[in-house]
């Protein structure tokens, strides 16, 4: 089972030494992204599943990138020390990066605009659903969104993006479109128990506290605790984690 297999490398994740040292050194056991990449692919292939023949209509077409112009939401330490990690080596990082903070100010201030005078916002609130609702008329493209109007960062974009699937047409999936309202978007979500084991994972490095965003947890991964260097993986092995 696909799902066994991704909650088998999550939980082996979540146990690996050395992921406290990170707060110290920010860099990372040595099998960190391999167990994270396999942990997504076991994802994929259960989405390969869900959305195979005989099973979820999908339409969903490439190159659509309609869902490329929303702020992902739900994004996972893991996850952003990932992307983090691959996008830090492109020649255009500089720019990905700012343009990534000025993706979270503005979202930011769509926040503050629908909550006057609250400090904390909770993302499930009523608030932060019309604070996305706004960005997402406005049609910012993600920063990774190419040229070719392909995701850079695709085999490393996060579980928002890879659980959202269109069953109507796509065009619906626009804002601005006269059907937009009857668009049909399911989201194939992983199970609680595993995005606990993530919760785990962001404990032990210390970084619980990022904000849920996408753009927003980015900055602040390579601006305040990257500093904007690459992310390694640590040269040596760590003391044993014991099992809880």
């Amino acid at each position: 089972d696909h799902l066994l297999d991704m909650d088998a490398r999550l939980e082996e994740l979540a146990n690996l030494p050395g992921l406290e040292a990170f707060a110290q050194t920010q860099r990372l056991p040595p099998r960190f992204f391999e167990l994270r990449d396999a942990a997504l692919a076991a994802y994929d292939h259960y989405l390969d599943v869900m959305t195979g023949p005989g099973a979820l209509q999908i339409r969903c077409t490439s190159g659509c990138t309609a869902c490329c112009h929303e702020v992902p939401t739900g994004v996972q330490a893991v996850e952003l020390l990932a992307i983090y990690e691959r996008f830090r080596e492109f020649p255009d990082f500089v720019e990905l990066h700012n343009r990534a903070c000025d993706l979270a100010d503005q979202f930011t201030r769509l926040l503050a605009e629908q909550a006057p005078g609250q400090t904390a916002i909770a993302s499930d609130s009523p608030s932060a659903a019309r604070a996305l609702l706004a960005y997402r008329r406005a049609r910012l493209p993600c920063v990774f969104l190419g040229e070719d109007q392909r995701c850079r960062i695709y085999e490393r974009r996060p579980i928002p993006c890879r659980m959202h699937f269109s069953l109507s047409n796509p065009q619906w999936c626009m804002s601005d479109h006269p059907k937009a309202e009857r668009a049909i978007t399911p989201n194939l979500e992983p199970p609680k128990d595993m995005l606990e084991h993530m919760k785990t994972i962001a404990r032990r490095l210390g970084l619980e506290h990022l904000p849920p965003t996408l753009f927003q947890g980015l900055g602040l991964v390579g601006g305040q605790i990257m500093g904007t260097k690459p992310l390694r993986p640590s040269k040596r092995a760590s003391p044993k984690h014991p099992r809880g």
